[in-house]
């Protein structure tokens, strides 16, 4: 007969305690690995979401402040322009009527006095 080497004694609780740690220890790795994954891709999808509100929001006012700036201007421009133009064409007109019509009374007046004279 063959040497035979002694038999370990079995025993379950180291087992089970093995079990209970390489367990946990992969429990543990799993959920931290998750979390971790999670919170990176939610926080990437949170960002980009609140930069894109923002960024629209913001172009969008501005947009709003630059046109309503532009239009104001613009007809501020429009109205100066037009009322210096129709200024000067109804004085103009009134100034060429009143001066004809002036001229005329003189003349019809110095004529009539010439006239009467001879």
């Amino acid at each position: 007969m063959g040497h035979q080497p002694p038999q370990r004694p079995h025993r379950p609780e180291m087992l089970t305690e093995n079990l209970t740690e390489n367990l946990t220890e992969n429990l543990t790795e799993n959920q931290t690995e998750n979390q971790t994954e999670n919170l990176t891709e939610n926080q990437t999808e949170n960002q980009t979401e609140n930069l894109t509100e923002n960024l629209t929001e913001n172009l969008t006012e501005n947009l709003t402040d630059n046109q309503t700036e532009n239009q104001t201007e613009n007809q501020t421009e429009n109205l100066t322009e037009n009322l210096t133009e129709n200024q000067t064409e109804n004085q103009t007109e009134n100034l060429t009527e009143n001066l004809t019509e002036n001229l005329t009374e003189n003349l019809t007046d110095n004529q009539t006095e010439n006239l009467q004279r001879t």
